[in-house]
C-alpha cells in the first residue's frame, strides 16, 4: 500500500551524459545507446480518453504511455487526454471537456483504478495499482520489447518513479510496478515478448530472460533520460518541475468556514468598447485571516446564488461572476 508522502519538490537539472548501468546478478545491457533504443512496441489503439482514480497517484503514472507515445520507427506520435477522478465522479469542467473532445457515446473511455459514473463506453482495469500495471500492459500492447519497471512504495520510491515516467513515453513501452510480484512481472514479460527492462530503483527482482538497465538513482535516470531525448529528438527545449505533494492529500489539521452575503448592484454603459460605471460598483471584497504556524493551506470558494424575483428570472443574459484570491501583498 501507499504510505502518507513528506512534501517534496522535485526539480529535474539535465546535464548530458553517458547511460549508466549497474549489475546486480543479470545480464546487463551492452552495447550503444543506440542499439538499446531501437525496438519497437506493438499497441493496440482502442480508446479515445484516459480516466484514472485519485486513490493512487501511481495510477497516473502506469497510464502515461497509453495516453501519450512516440514512435520513431513510423515517425507518429500518439496523445490521448488523461483525466483524474474524484471516487468516481468528474468535475464539471472535466464533464464538459469529455462532451466537446468525444464525437458521440459510442467513443470509448480507458477507466483505471476505481469504477467511473459515465454516459460513454468505458473499458475498466481496476484495482490496485500494481495488478492494475500488469493488465494495463496486456490491454495496450500486443508485444513490448522494452518495459520500465519502478518501485511501488515510499515517497522516495515514487520520487523514482516519477522522474523516470518520461521514458515509458519516449520509447513507447509499458509501465510495470514492483511489488513482492516478481512471479507475475516474469509472466507478463513473458507474455509481452520483452527482452530488455528498465528498472528504476534497488530494487531486488529477477528477470532471467530479460536484459536489464539498471537505473538505482536520479543521476542514472537523468542521463538516460538525456540520451533517450538527443538519440530520439536531437534536443528539447522544456524543463518539468514538479510537487509530488500536490497529488498527496495532506492531514487536515484543522477546518475554518467563513461566509458573506452581499449584493452586487452595478450598472455600465459602453462607449466605443470601455465601460463605464454608472452606478453601484461590480467587485466586492472579502477579508479572512488566516492564522500563524500553518505550512500549507487549502482554500476552496464557492459563489451561492439569492432567489431571484420573478422579474430577475425574465433578465435575458446571466452575469459573469468570479472570485480572485490574493494574498496580502496583491
Amino acid at each position: 500500500m501507499m504510505k502518507a508522502y513528506v512534501p517534496l519538490l522535485l526539480c529535474s537539472l539535465l546535464v548530458i551524459s553517458p547511460i549508466y548501468q549497474q549489475g546486480l546478478g543479470q545480464e546487463t545491457a551492452s552495447g550503444s545507446s543506440l542499439e538499446l533504443f531501437s525496438h519497437r512496441s506493438i499497441r493496440n489503439s482502442l480508446i479515445d480518453a484516459v480516466v484514472v482514480s485519485d486513490n493512487d497517484p501511481y495510477l497516473s503514472l502506469i497510464s502515461t504511455s497509453v495516453a501519450c507515445w512516440y514512435d520513431t520507427e513510423t515517425n507518429t506520435t500518439g496523445l490521448l487526454p488523461l483525466l483524474v477522478h474524484h471516487e468516481g465522479n468528474l468535475t464539471d469542467a472535466q464533464t464538459r471537456f469529455l462532451a466537446t473532445f468525444l464525437n458521440s457515446s459510442q467513443d470509448g473511455l480507458l477507466v483505471l483504478g476505481e469504477p467511473l459514473m459515465t454516459p460513454y463506453q468505458a473499458t475498466e482495469i481496476l484495482g490496485p495499482a500494481p495488478s492494475v500495471a500488469i493488465s494495463l500492459a496486456t490491454w495496450a500492447y500486443t508485444t513490448a520489447p522494452d518495459v520500465l519497471i519502478l518501485p511501488y512504495g515510499t515517497v522516495d520510491l515514487y520520487q523514482l518513479s516519477l522522474f523516470a515516467t518520461p521514458l515509458a513515453s519516449y520509447l513507447n513501452m509499458p509501465l510495470l510496478l514492483f511489488d513482492d510480484n516478481e512471479g507475475e512481472l516474469q509472466d507478463v514479460c513473458a507474455q509481452l515478448q520483452t527482452s530488455h527492462a528498465y528498472l528504476v530503483g534497488n530494487m531486488d527482482l529477477s528477470l532471467p530472460t530479460v536484459t536489464v538497465t539498471f537505473l538505482p538513482d536520479e543521476a542514472a535516470i537523468t542521463d538516460t533520460l538525456l540520451t533517450v531525448i538527443k538519440n530520439q529528438f536531437g534536443s528539447i527545449n522544456y524543463l518539468t518541475m514538479t510537487n509530488p505533494a500536490d497529488v498527496v492529500p495532506p492531514a487536515v489539521l484543522n477546518t475554518t468556514t467563513f461566509s458573506y452575503s452581499n449584493r452586487i448592484i452595478n450598472k455600465k454603459i459602453i462607449i466605443l468598447g470601455k465601460e463605464f460605471d454608472i452606478s453601484g460598483n461590480s467587485t466586492q471584497i472579502f477579508s479572512f485571516v488566516v492564522p500563524p504556524g500553518f505550512t500549507y493551506l487549502q482554500i476552496s470558494m464557492e459563489i451561492s446564488p439569492n432567489h431571484a424575483s420573478f422579474l430577475g428570472r425574465l433578465r435575458p443574459t446571466d452575469p459573469v461572476v468570479f472570485l480572485t484570491l490574493m494574498d496580502s501583498h496583491g
